[in-house]
């Protein structure tokens, strides 16, 4: 009995499967959206299956359901999509109901689902998993799943698509380097690494305390956020002297190529006692000795705009009350309350990511009281709209040249032949 037991607990055991392995064919229930409630893998015969693993917390899956809803109603003689949640129906079709991207969409969720998460392991999603007479032909990102794709594995052609592997035993509290390298990081009391795009890896950062000493880790940052971690510019005080800014901006034309050039990851271990500081002065060292751009601070003449005082009739009186940024219920109206112009000036300039080329604001007004200013929502991004919006203000925006400490980034080859 005891054999009997231990034999029926292996056989249960679920084996992960991986591309050209044979599916077994496996029912779900819980499907909701679709005419069928329950269904199983060999009821779609001949179909190109795709098992979209999803989470109404991805904003990447939210945006691929479009995309894929018209894929399956070109081709539903040829392709089944099945979107696959570990989530109940009832957080689904409130999602189905209000979410504006998913509104119509007619494709099947498979609801509380385990069993297929078991098959196919991932820490990352979208998770494409193409299934073609029993078989996975391709695990893939969501951007692969493409109409040639699709008719391409349904005629038995292979395609041309990056094959995706998620990294499952890897754990963001080790360092990266003994992952990499099996090392053992006790032996360093202090380092640093830098490498390209780290595949199977999400984007994230860290800091962590281990006896001694303290490590800080970037993986999979872009390049201009590190330089902007290091020197501390202001968003929009970055100049690009690159024969080819495209190179690290343009991240549209093929984002796999870009990541691989675009991404870094970066680990520094330093003793204890010394201050955050060095990390930073160890990523300029590290980033300006290993990439083929260089960065340092300058003085360089620019064009800008300076904000200053149309009249001085009064209608900027000075306000009360703490400083607060509020939003009109309708979203379309920012309120600057109790703002000084030295503090709306650097909200106008800020962005959550370095901008090359967004214009430069600077407060030329003399205004030495806080204040009240309305400006539409989408005015920090218009230049035009902004000036108007701060002309009933007797404030006005006017071009200028003024010279500013910038951040410079230029290629490493036009400094070395100077």
């Amino acid at each position: 009995m005891l054999g009997l037991w231990v034999s029926t607990m292996q056989a249960q055991k679920i084996r992960a499967l991986s591309v050209g392995d044979k599916v077994p064919d496996i029912s779900f229930n819980h499907v909701i959206n679709a005419s069928f409630s329950s269904a199983s893998l060999s009821g779609f015969k001949d179909k190109v299956i795709i098992l979209d693993f999803f989470s109404t917390s991805c904003g990447s899956c939210i945006r691929a359901l479009p995309h894929l809803d018209a894929l399956q109603e070109r081709l539903k003689n040829k392709v089944q999509i099945l979107v696959i949640t570990g989530e109940s129906a009832g957080t689904i079709r409130y999602f189905l109901q209000h979410n504006p991207m998913a509104r119509g969409n007619k494709l099947p969720f498979v609801c509380d689902d385990r069993q297929l998460k078991n098959r196919f392991p991932h820490h990352l999603i979208p998770h494409e998993v193409w299934i073609k007479n029993g078989k996975v032909k391709a695990i893939t990102l969501a951007e692969a799943v493409t109409e040639n794709n699709l008719l391409a594995i349904y005629d038995g052609k292979p395609i041309d698509a990056y094959l995706k592997k998620d990294l499952l035993d890897f754990n963001p509290s080790k360092s990266l380097l003994s992952q990499m390298t099996n090392s053992d990081t006790t032996l360093f009391m202090q380092q640093s690494l830098l490498t390209g795009h780290y595949d199977g890896l999400g984007t994230r950062r860290g800091f962590s305390h281990n006896g001694n000493t303290k490590r800080i880790y970037f993986i999979n940052w872009n390049m201009l956020n590190l330089f902007q971690y290091a020197w501390r510019f202001d968003a929009n005080r970055i100049v690009l002297d690159l024969k080819d800014p495209s190179l690290i901006l343009d991240k549209l034309t093929d984002p796999p190529a870009w990541r691989k050039h675009n991404l870094l990851c970066y680990e520094a271990t330093v003793p204890d006692s010394l201050p955050d500081s060095v990390f930073r002065d160890l990523l300029k060292t590290t980033l300006n000795t290993a990439l083929p751009v260089l960065g340092s601070f300058e003085k360089r003449q620019l064009k800008c705009f300076i904000l200053t005082r149309s009249d001085t009739s009064g209608k900027l009186p000075a306000t009360n009350g703490s400083t607060r940024l509020q939003f009109s219920p309708q979203g379309d109206s920012m309120f600057f309350l109790h703002h000084t112009m030295d503090a709306f000036t650097a909200s106008c300039n800020a962005e959550p990511n370095p901008a090359p080329g967004k214009p430069i604001i600077l407060n030329e007004t003399g205004i030495p009281f806080p204040v009240d200013i309305r400006i539409p929502s989408n005015a920090l991004k218009d230049i035009t709209l902004l000036q108007a919006a701060l002309s009933p203000y007797g404030l006005q925006l006017l071009p200028a040249h003024r010279e500013l400490t910038v951040f410079v980034l230029r290629d490493k080859s036009t400094t070395l032949n100077k």
